[in-house]
């Protein structure tokens, strides 16, 4: 008997590795003796770096470099680097404050971005993923782009400033100074955003307002923006505004998929194709994710566990998700195929406490789900 445990982060909560570990010791008691294969699993956002540290093996590392920070302040983001790959969080140098931390969208950027992406380069990384989820600024990419070499001028030929400001300064650009090894890496932005950069499903309307932004800035940040676009059209010869996933991590999406010319790639097929995943399907019996929350959105945009269990059911292997809470159209899941989906909490309970005993939670959900499988087996060879 095999058991894949692939799941993702219940976010606050327990991380994808802890996770498969709770899995892993409810499959041990229900079936001692059997194989498990752990692969903790991501889509794009918090755990995905873990998610494909695990999947990349022993040889996978993360170091750690000084970067600027979303304001400019100094601080030290992880790398993931294997060989040839690496691994960017951008979140790691432009997240989002925290929730008890002042958002100060206007001074924001994205330069410590281009930094991680230019120490992975000179690590030797000839493919990078990038990842977009969670990040706290609005400028286009533009500052990333600054580290990465550009050169951007104001109307008097000074270099713009940093932040917001820059993109209302900004009158030229030099994208021939863009660091040269950027023409033979291949990057690759693990998002599943499909905004564009402009308009009211835009980086700013939609996602500003989440990053500090108020309705009166808006306005202000949507014109900085469209400034912003009009430069870099004339100087690639190309439209960026319109771009599938442009308006990702503030605009970030559109300098990456635009100017240095990345693929953009669904952040859990990524993390399943570099788990080698349907390898391992190939001999596998049942397998085991999770998330924090299941409902009709986690099938339809993708989310790791749904992702996860439409690779398997296409191999004829059943599924079993576990969740922290789920909603009533979250029975879009089993339209994927043998799938079954269970809550951890095993009563009504607190959120704080569902917190708190999380690990146990897991592991006794496992091993309930696990008996009742066991029974369909019993019963099928009897």
């Amino acid at each position: 008997m095999k058991f894949l445990i692939t799941p993702d982060s219940l976010k606050g909560s327990i991380s994808a590795a802890d996770a498969a570990l709770c899995m892993e010791k409810a499959c041990k008691r229900v079936f001692p003796g059997c194989e498990t294969l752990l692969l903790p699993g991501g889509d794009g956002g918090e755990g995905t770096l873990d998610a494909l540290k695990a999947a990349w093996g022993e040889s996978a590392y993360f170091e750690s470099m000084p970067v600027k920070g979303l304001q400019g302040n100094d601080i030290l983001a992880p790398i993931l680097l294997c060989g040839q790959k690496a691994a960017v969080e951008s979140a790691r140098a432009a997240g989002l404050p925290l929730p008890h931390e002042e958002k100060h969208i206007l001074t924001a950027d994205s330069f410590g971005v281009g930094q991680m992406i230019l120490h992975a380069m000179g690590k030797g990384a000839q493919e990078i993923f990038v990842t977009l989820g969670g990040t706290g600024s609005d400028d286009g990419g533009l500052h990333m782009l600054i580290a990465l070499g550009m050169k951007a001028f104001d109307a008097e030929g000074n270099p713009v400033p940093r932040g917001i400001e820059g993109l209302e300064k900004l009158q030229t650009v030099d994208l021939s100074s863009l660091d040269k090894r950027l023409q033979t890496v291949k990057l690759t932005v693990l998002s599943d955003v499909n905004n564009p950069l402009l308009g009211e499903k835009g980086a700013t309307y939609v996602y500003a307002p989440q990053k500090g932004a108020s309705k009166e800035m808006l306005p202000r940040l949507e014109s900085a923006m469209t400034r912003y676009a009009d430069i870099m059209e004339r100087a690639l010869g190309q439209d960026i505004r319109r771009l599938p996933g442009a308006g990702a991590a503030g605009g970030m999406g559109a300098a990456l998929l635009g100017v240095l010319g990345a693929q953009r790639k669904s952040g859990a097929d990524a993390v399943l194709d570099e788990m080698h995943y349907e390898k391992h399907l190939a001999d596998t019996d049942l397998v085991f994710t999770a998330e924090g929350r299941m409902d009709a959105q986690s099938v339809q945009f993708g989310k790791f566990p749904a992702r996860a269990a439409d690779r398997a059911c296409k191999m004829n292997v059943p599924v079993i998700a576990l969740v922290g809470g789920r909603t009533r159209d979250a029975d879009a899941f089993h339209t994927l195929g043998n799938t079954a989906l269970f809550s951890i909490c095993d009563g009504p309970i607190t959120l704080e406490n569902a917190v708190k005993h999380s690990e146990v939670l897991m592991e006794q959900a496992a091993y309930n789900a696990l008996l009742v499988y066991r029974m369909g087996l019993n019963t099928h060879r009897g």
